[in-house]
C-alpha cells in the first residue's frame, strides 16, 4: 500500500445539495487509499454540508468538508489546496461530471513520466441533453509529453480553466500560484500552471463533462466582466517574472485583446458603457506591454478590430456592432413576413 494518497479532488460548492448524491457514485468505486476528496462550502444556504455529511459521512471515502467565505470558486480552491495531502491535485465543480478512474489513471501515468501537468478532454452537456465535444480536440492527441516552448504556445487555444487538468502538487508549490478573485480567475491560474510545468501530457479521451447552465457567473451581464483585461495582465506578469519569452508575451497579449472582443461585441454580455470600458482596460494592456505590433499583425482580428486599436477608439466597433444588429433585426422582419 503506497503510503501517500495519490489525487486530491477539490470541490467548490455552493448551493449544491442535489449534486452531492451524484458526486458520491461518481466516486464510490475507486480505490478508498488513492484518493481524497475536499469539498469547500462557499456559504451555501441549502442543505449542502447535511447532504454531505450524511452522503460521504456514511462511507468510506476519505473526504474533508471546509467553509469558504462566500467570494466565489477561486477563493474556494485556495481554501482546498490548503489542506490537500495528494500527490496530484485535481478540481471538479459540484454540477458536473467527471472519469475519476481515468483521473487515477493519469495520475500514475504522470508519475511514470515525470510530468508536472496533464491535459485532459472534455464536453459541454446541454439542459436539453445534447453533448458538444471539446472544439480543439485536436491539441490533445499528442501521444508524448510536450517540453518545448512551441508546443505548450499551442496548448493555450485549449481551454484555460483549472477542471480539465491534474497537476503535480509539487507544481503548485513551486510556483507559488493561487486562484485571484473575481471571475475568469482560471485564466492567470492556468496560464500560469502551463507555463511553469516543465513537462506536459495530454490526453484525448474525455474525461470531464461541463454542465451549461441558463445562468452562471460567465452568463451575466454587465460590470463583472470589466476584470478579464486584469485577469489576463496577471498571467502575464507572472510570465514575466519568471522570464517568459518575447513570443509567450505576444501570445498572451493576442489572446487578451480576441477574448475582450469576443465577450464585448460576441456573447451580448455587455451594454455600451461596459464595451467601451473593457475597450480601454484592453487598449491599457497593450500600451503597458508595448504589443501594437502584435495587435496589427494577428489574424486573430478583423481589420475592424485591428483599426479600433490603430485609432484608439471603439466607435468602429460600435458601429460594426450597431450595423449587426440591424441587419439581425431586417433579416427577423423578412421572416415574418414571409
Amino acid at each position: 500500500m503506497r503510503s501517500k494518497l495519490l489525487l486530491s479532488l477539490i470541490i467548490p460548492v455552493r448551493q449544491g445539495e442535489k449534486y452531492i448524491s451524484g458526486l458520491f457514485d461518481q466516486l464510490k468505486g475507486l480505490p478508498i487509499d488513492q484518493f481524497e476528496v475536499v469539498f469547500v462550502d462557499d456559504s451555501s444556504i441549502d442543505g449542502t454540508q447535511s447532504k454531505v455529511g450524511e452522503i460521504f459521512g456514511g462511507s468510506s471515502i476519505n473526504f474533508k468538508l471546509l467553509n469558504s467565505t462566500g467570494s466565489g470558486p477561486g477563493a474556494a480552491r485556495n481554501s482546498g489546496l490548503e489542506v490537500v495531502q495528494g500527490e496530484y491535485i485535481a478540481f471538479l465543480d459540484a454540477d458536473d461530471l467527471v472519469d475519476a478512474n481515468l483521473l487515477l489513471r493519469l495520475c500514475s501515468r504522470m508519475e511514470h513520466e515525470c510530468s508536472d501537468l496533464a491535459i485532459f478532454n472534455h464536453c459541454r452537456l446541454y439542459p436539453d441533453g445534447s453533448k458538444r465535444i471539446n472544439q480543439r480536440s485536436d491539441l490533445l492527441q499528442c501521444s508524448s509529453s510536450i517540453s518545448n516552448e512551441a508546443g505548450k504556445l499551442k496548448l493555450l487555444d485549449n481551454f484555460n480553466v483549472a477542471w480539465n487538468k491534474v497537476y503535480r502538487r509539487s507544481l503548485i508549490e513551486s510556483l507559488q500560484v493561487r486562484f485571484p478573485v473575481g471571475i475568469y480567475e482560471d485564466i492567470p491560474w492556468s496560464i500560469s500552471c502551463l507555463f511553469g510545468a516543465s513537462k506536459v501530457i495530454t490526453e484525448p479521451t474525455v474525461a470531464y463533462t461541463y454542465r451549461q447552465h441558463p445562468v452562471s457567473a460567465l452568463k451575466v451581464v454587465g460590470a463583472p466582466h470589466l476584470v478579464l483585461p486584469l485577469q489576463y495582465e496577471r498571467a502575464i506578469d507572472f510570465c514575466v517574472r519568471h522570464h517568459c519569452t518575447d513570443e509567450w508575451r505576444r501570445a498572451l497579449v493576442g489572446r487578451a485583446v480576441q477574448h475582450g472582443l469576443l465577450i464585448a461585441y460576441k456573447r451580448k454580455r455587455m451594454g455600451f458603457l461596459h464595451r467601451r470600458q473593457i475597450f480601454i482596460g484592453l487598449l491599457e494592456l497593450v500600451d503597458r506591454f508595448d504589443e501594437h505590433h502584435t495587435v496589427q499583425g494577428t489574424e486573430r482580428l478583423s481589420g475592424i478590430q485591428r483599426m479600433a486599436f490603430r485609432i484608439r477608439s471603439a466607435t468602429v466597433l460600435e458601429l460594426q456592432h450597431f450595423g449587426g444588429r440591424v441587419v439581425r433585426l431586417g433579416r427577423r422582419a423578412i421572416k415574418g413576413w414571409k
